[in-house]
């Protein structure tokens, strides 16, 4: 029996080809391809673009930009039309409220329909934030394995003072590197900044860089996710003016997130970032063979 990528399963048994998907893509190309400017000649194996979000222009633009296929890492709760909308009321419009709140729900509800299908229709990654994300990780390496590029959106929603056009990186997204040779067998790949600037329609797509394997594993990450945000503020500075659009205008500071969330929630989100920071085994140590 041959097993097909599923975004939501272990595995598919039947293709699905979404044909109405991929019809209105070939139809929309023309009004929604950006411009493309590439700093250097991408490689011809698998590469994972880390890429600012812009809110919904990133994954719209880096959509059209290129014909070479990826599949991009997408929070799990979107995947899903269950858990889309309270997802989206919960990140987009979180102090909506009475009247406002019943409208946004009813939107939200009607959204996640073709917003799931057309995630599915992407190939998507899923990204769990529990212990799941294991799961994620596999299909990552799966995905990579099958010699398509990865796209991850990494900044999270916390605004970086000394880089604008980025929002601060996540740590999880760095992972990824060090499990590679440690538990996939594989050799890391290589990496591209992009920056997706909304004013200009354009995607940048900056010099390719590499995890450094001769290095201790935390290290060589940090080293690697400097570069990366270092690449995006590189990129947007070598554009003409423009208006900078982070991934959310949300400061890192707990005194002035109480404008933004609830004390409940920002208590949440804490000990979310907490958690991720423990070292949780999620894959067993390796035993060398005698």
């Amino acid at each position: 029996m041959k097993k097909y990528y599923s975004p939501t399963k272990p595995y598919a048994t039947v293709k699905k080809h979404y044909p109405l998907f991929h019809t209105a893509r070939f139809f929309l190309r023309p009004f929604l391809k950006p411009k493309l400017i590439l700093s250097e000649p991408l490689p011809d194996e698998p590469v994972i673009f880390m890429a600012n979000h812009a809110r919904m222009f990133g994954p719209v633009a880096m959509l059209f930009a290129r014909r070479r296929p990826f599949r991009a890492w997408s929070n799990a709760n979107l995947v899903f039309v269950k858990t889309s909308p309270r997802h989206m009321m919960r990140a987009f419009i979180p102090n909506a409220n009475g009247v406002e709140r019943f409208f946004v729900r009813i939107l939200a509800s009607l959204i996640a329909p073709p917003l799931a299908s057309a995630l599915k229709a992407t190939g998507t990654i899923p990204v769990y934030r529990d212990l799941r994300i294991r799961t994620t990780y596999d299909k990552t390496f799966e995905t990579l394995k099958e010699g398509l590029d990865i796209l991850i959106f990494p900044d999270s929603i916390f605004t970086d003072d000394e880089n604008p056009y980025v929002g601060v990186l996540n740590d999880g997204a760095f992972k990824i590197f060090s499990l590679a040779a440690t538990y996939y067998d594989i050799t890391p790949p290589p990496v591209c900044p992009v920056y997706c600037c909304k004013d200009l329609k354009t995607v940048c797509i900056g010099n390719v860089l590499r995890y450094d394997t001769n290095i201790d594993p935390k290290t060589a990450s940090e080293n690697l996710k400097k570069a990366v945000s270092d690449g995006i503020k590189a990129l947007g500075e070598s554009l003409p003016p423009h208006k900078i659009i982070a991934a959310a205008d949300v400061p890192n500071d707990p005194e002035k997130l109480k404008k933004y969330m609830t004390d409940a929630e920002i208590e949440s989100y804490r000990r979310l970032q907490s958690s991720q920071r423990k070292k949780v085994t999620l894959y067993p140590p390796k035993t060398k063979e005698r």
